[in-house]
């Protein structure tokens, strides 16, 4: 656990794993002495450069493959040491312990998340039921909230009264617009920890108004782990002992208190593949250099786009962006995609090739049948093949956008 001073700490783990990094990194030995000096790394240099990027000394470190998710940039895959996973557990606690003043131990916790394969079919997962007994957890499907499910969501809030509630924000929001049209009588927990997406202020207040109780904006990637934590301030506070965070404008240069930059972010404690200034596909406001909460730790003032777009089908049942975005992990012949859901029963799928590449029938089929499963069987899906995906006009790639009026 982080029991030093935790400036301190990021300072030598920076130096540490930049000096590892041209030791035995081939990507990274270059004449270069400086972090600064390093460009940016983006997603297609690791795309095209991951035998590089990889440490020599793997052989001797205990790792894991890992495929970028949520709803910006390509997906990527890389990978993440067992020291890596330590130190993101010590980040969480941190945040919990110091910045928030719970004990994340003594709490009872709903985690409103999942996968697409427990929606698709969920057989009953004895270790994490397991799990959550010790552990005081309990899990809701994220990915399919159909009336049902929403009920039975809600009804789990009340019996089993949990002290903390942690989703994605869209699905928070969704829960919350449940509650209110059916003028449901809901337990009110000590917080709620809304990550995986960006919580707008609109959002922030629907919860908030709903529970009755603080949201805390949890940031981070599933590249990186937990990034940053909201304090009771609302600022971000960076957790500089796991990760080296830069904001920079358009030339590279660190922005500002308050101005909006893209954020690069350095792994200290993943020596498989360190990624020094990785450029993560956020843009986000700087916050001040000293946080009225009283931590020492650097802060964001906010966070800027991410926003995962969930579908919705006829009968008003929404389907999470995510769960499409875990369709295309993995795919060899995939440079780039886009799902958008023109109507309830009509989607469009954008793919950019990888050169050479071609969409496996054995592939689209797959596609198209875990599509159907939860769209409907008579779903209309449409391929188109482009070069580039545009961006939003926030600059953002979006891996899921649904045009379908709420």
């Amino acid at each position: 656990m982080i029991k030093q001073d935790p400036l301190k700490m990021a300072s030598e783990y920076l130096e540490d794993i930049q000096q590892y990094s041209l030791s035995n990194v081939p990507y990274y030995k270059l004449n270069y002495t400086n972090l600064v000096k390093f460009p940016p790394l983006t997603k297609d240099v690791i795309r095209a450069s991951f035998t590089e990027l990889t440490s020599k000394r793997i052989a001797d470190l205990n790792y894991k493959e890992n495929t970028s998710g949520g709803s910006t940039g390509i997906p990527v895959k890389f990978l993440q040491d067992s020291e890596y996973d330590q130190f993101v557990g010590y980040a969480l606690k941190y945040w919990y312990n110091e910045i928030l003043g719970y004990d994340l131990g003594e709490l009872r916790k709903l985690m409103i998340w999942g996968s697409e394969k427990d929606l698709l079919q969920w057989n009953g997962d004895w270790k994490k039921r397991l799990s959550g007994i010790f552990t005081q957890t309990r899990y809701v499907n994220a990915f399919s909230l159909s009336e049902r499910d929403l009920k039975r969501c809600v009804k789990l809030i009340n019996s089993y009264r949990p002290e903390m509630i942690r989703g994605y924000a869209n699905t928070l929001v969704e829960v919350a617009n449940y509650i209110e049209k059916n003028h449901t009588k809901i337990y009110k927990p000590l917080f709620i920890v809304s990550s995986a997406e960006t919580l707008t202020d609109e959002m922030r207040s629907k919860i908030k108004s709903v529970f009755g109780c603080p949201i805390y904006d949890l940031y981070g990637s599933r590249e990186c782990g937990a990034l940053a934590g909201e304090c009771r301030e609302g600022n971000l506070h960076i957790f500089s002992f796991n990760h080296h965070v830069e904001v920079v404008n358009s030339q590279g240069v660190e922005v500002n208190p308050g101005e909006m930059g893209t954020v690069l972010v350095t792994t200290l404690h993943n020596h498989a593949m360190p990624l020094l200034r990785f450029e993560i596909g956020d843009f986000a406001v700087k916050g001040p250099a000293q946080c009225k909460c009283g931590n020492p730790l650097p802060t964001l003032q906010r966070i800027s786009g991410r926003i995962s777009n969930s579908f919705i089908k006829a009968d008003g049942t929404i389907i999470h962006g995510e769960f499409f975005t875990h369709l295309f992990y993995n795919r060899n012949w995939l440079r780039q995609f886009q799902v958008v859901q023109e109507k309830y029963d009509e989607i469009k799928i954008y793919i950019s090739l990888n050169p050479g590449s071609a969409l496996p029938d054995q592939d689209r089929q797959e596609i198209n049948t875990h599509i159907r499963k939860v769209m409907g069987s008579e779903c209309r899906i449409e391929y188109f093949f482009v070069e580039v995906i545009p961006k939003s006009p926030q600059g953002k790639f979006l891996f899921t956008y649904s045009k379908v009026p709420r």
